[in-house]
């Protein structure tokens, strides 16, 4: 098969399957490229133009990061199309090339391509084949690595310019990190990790939250008619259940990293099913197992430089599992999708710091509060919490006051 189609159709499948390591800003050009090429082949030999409008708009989609937009895609039609056009695209090239003459007798025949996985030709045979080439291809071209961009909804922030997590290349990355690493014990800074990631900064981005994307979500939502109470009720709602879900993962992530380092600091390259026999002949001394175990500082703020790289994951976490149950049956809003990504956003930088940020959230009945201003108008009791306030940890000092509706 044209490796042209194996670029194209492993660009598409990731699309269908949100397989957001797979589109990579390589992966994407490289598919729009094959896609004009095909094109442009099928349009010189029957002289008909094969448009492929659907996928190119995918693929635009796809380069920018879009990923709410492609989780859409699945259910207005945009997907399907994309795979109908990509369909006639191969069914017309594969008649093409049925047509096309032998080679002259003495010329070499040329070089069958290789199966990506079209899925009628399709092995795993074929897979590992093309995956051999692909790192053959990646070690002859090393000039072609390049820093991918973040692939979260939110803008880069100043740890996404200088991620080391998606480099390819073993030789950059080691001698990134070795630099890092001579510059923090001079105590010099490269790079701005520090103040993108401090309590301070991430209040900032909590005002933010309220003054514009929660502000565009009330208003387009009391537009359709929507009753005030229930607009604020619905927003809040989605802001607590995103605080919480971003809480209980950051939770089990940092039991997870600290159990996987302890053992491995403990017993190193010894698996789980050895360790148990290898203990009866070795024990470690006491006090290096309460040094490892106290170590626990150190993981939290290695998870709290590197805390966005686990967000495509947890918006995709809370999308699945949280939001379908709080989201009401109409399509949301591109407002109210920016509210929730921006939300998942600045929780679990909340919930990541060194001691996790937390919010307060004021009930129905409850006496007006000094750490709460009035929505529109002064009252007696709360109606309903419009907007958390924001401390610095739980017990800690007052960072930002929250909203109530009073009455």
């Amino acid at each position: 098969m044209d490796e042209r189609v194996g670029s194209v159709m492993r660009v598409l499948t990731a699309m269908e399957e949100l397989d957001h390591s797979e589109l990579t800003r390589g992966n994407v050009k490289a598919a729009s490229r094959a896609v004009e090429s095909i094109s442009n082949d099928l349009r010189k030999d029957t002289g008909v133009s094969n448009a492929a409008d659907s996928f190119t708009k995918l693929l635009t989609m796809a380069e920018k990061g879009n990923w709410t937009e492609l989780r859409n895609a699945r259910n207005n039609g945009l997907m399907p199309n994309a795979r109908q056009e990509v369909d006639e695209l191969v069914s017309s090239l594969q008649k093409t090339a049925s047509v096309t003459p032998s080679p002259a007798m003495g010329q070499p025949a040329k070089k069958k391509d290789v199966d990506r996985g079209y899925p009628p030709q399709h092995t795993a045979e074929s897979d590992r084949e093309y995956q051999r080439r692909k790192r053959d291809a990646e070690l002859e071209h090393p000039e072609r690595r390049r820093l991918e961009p973040s692939w979260s909804a939110t803008p880069p922030s100043d740890y996404d310019k200088c991620d080391l997590r998606r480099r390819d290349d073993p030789k950059q990355v080691s001698s990134q990190i070795s630099q890092l690493a001579a510059e923090r014990l001079r105590g010099t800074k490269s790079v701005a990790l520090d103040e993108a990631t401090t309590p301070k900064h991430v209040s900032d981005m909590f005002v933010d939250l309220y003054n514009g994307e929660w502000t565009a979500a009330y208003e387009e939502l009391n537009k359709s008619n929507r009753d005030a109470g229930e607009t604020i009720q619905h927003l809040i709602r989605i802001l607590q259940n995103a605080y919480d879900h971003c809480l209980k993962t950051a939770e089990s992530q940092i039991m997870n990293m600290l159990m996987h380092m302890e053992n491995e600091m403990l017993y190193p390259n010894i698996s789980a099913q050895s360790r148990s026999a290898l203990e009866a002949q070795v024990r470690p001394d006491r006090r290096n197992v309460a040094l490892v175990r106290e170590s626990d500082d150190m993981i939290k703020e290695y998870r709290k430089y590197g805390a966005t790289a686990s967000l495509p994951v947890i918006k995709w976490l809370f999308y699945e599992d949280i939001l379908k149950t709080i989201q009401p049956a109409q399509r949301p809003t591109t407002a109210q999708v920016a509210y929730v990504d921006r939300c998942v956003d600045v929780c679990w930088l909340m919930v990541t710091q060194n001691t996790p940020m937390h919010l307060e959230f004021c009930r129905q009945g409850d006496r007006p509060s000094a750490m709460f201003r009035p929505f529109t108008r002064m009252g007696n009791a709360v109606q309903n919490c419009v907007w958390p306030a924001l401390f610095l940890s739980k017990g800690g000092s007052l960072m930002e006051k929250g909203v109530a509706h009073l009455v």
